[in-house]
């Protein structure tokens, strides 16, 4: 699963137009764009599905960033020199030509993982971060929403995008099964999560989020605030963005939902469009005012602060200020 191999055959079909739209493929996985669906969904289409969409493709991050950290393997351009990054057209500076492992199912080159990680590089291969977050999203889109177009449409998608993290030079076959491991197991976790314990709808009702001694709302608190915090404290570098986009959402929800004024996501087609467009505002401004802030004070220095809190801020302004701002304008109606 980590020879060279393969990717040199995939390599050997290049041509202009199959590295087009290899690379338009490939984009589909990348976290901006799915990050901007996510929002399209939470704001314009479904608040309570785009809420838990958030939770699948968020842990999914966590999961990914801190397993990339763990494993530290290098990404096939390091392993061998013959092999191109046609994603951003790039020839390869490594002195090895090796064919990655043995055999299919043997480690890769001991000599070059122990240089790649005496070099001291953070560009780590395993697993696949656009297969995981496409397995999260788009898997998570068909888990919730049940379309039947969508259960042929998300394994193509899935497999494309698993392809073109190949042929462009960026993973090994080892790197987007592990993506597609970690996306399909979360996904499992929350499909029982729903299914038996009914999570889609107590995650919404103000009786699991009241401060009270029940056991299933101490775990839902830990889940939604206390294990993302501390792994955010723990690890601010690697798994602070993550953390921090769960905290702040999830800070926004809790208030919402003690308010009791959840969206009942009526509206016509204009309204969900000033919604959203209200959501990505609210989110940018946010997010440019905090980085100004940290950038002023100097506060940039300090990892917690300028990828935790950077993250956790704009989309805590985004969803809290939204869901109230739009309740006030008449763009939803608030339900309990």
């Amino acid at each position: 699963m980590f020879q060279t191999k393969l990717i040199l055959n995939l390599q050997s079909l290049a041509s202009d137009g199959l590295t087009a739209f290899m690379n338009t493929v490939t984009s589909l996985g990348d976290d901006k764009i799915l990050a901007v669906i996510l929002l399209l969904i939470l704001f314009g289409i479904s608040f309570r599905k785009g809420i838990l969409l958030f939770q699948i493709f968020m842990w999914v991050l966590l999961i990914t960033d801190g397993l990339k950290t763990i494993f530290n393997l290098p990404r096939p351009l390091f392993v061998n020199s013959n092999i191109h990054n046609l994603q951003h057209d790039e020839t390869s500076l490594s002195p090895f030509t090796s064919a990655g492992a043995e055999t299919f199912f043997g480690p890769m080159d001991p000599q070059v993982v122990e240089e790649f990680r005496r070099q001291g590089s953070d560009n780590f291969g395993f697993p696949s971060g656009h297969v995981s977050s496409v397995v999260a999203l788009w898997g998570g889109i068909a888990l919730l929403f049940q379309k039947r177009i969508l259960y042929w449409f998300v394994p193509i998608l899935i497999t494309l995008v698993a392809l073109s993290r190949m042929y462009l030079g960026r993973h090994f076959l080892g790197d987007v099964l592990g993506g597609i491991t970690v996306g399909a197991a979360v996904l499992a976790i929350v499909y029982l999560l729903v299914d038996r314990w009914g999570f889609e709808h107590k995650l919404f009702k103000l009786a699991s989020l009241e401060f009270a001694g029940k056991l299933t709302n101490v775990l839902l608190y830990a889940f939604l605030l206390v294990v993302p915090l501390i792994l955010g404290i723990l690890s601010p570098d690697v798994l602070g963005k993550g953390a921090g986009y769960l905290v702040g959402a999830n800070t926004a929800l809790i208030l919402i939902v003690m308010r009791g004024e959840l969206p009942d996501e009526a509206g016509s087609f204009l309204k969900r469009v000033v919604r959203t467009s209200l959501g990505f505002l609210l989110y940018f401004g946010a997010y440019g005012i905090a980085e100004l802030i940290v950038e002023t004070t100097g506060l940039e220095a300090i990892a917690f602060i300028d990828v935790f809190i950077k993250s956790a801020i704009p989309i805590f302004v985004s969803i809290y200020g939204t869901i109230t701002i739009g309740q006030k304008l008449g763009l939803e109606k608030g339900t309990s």
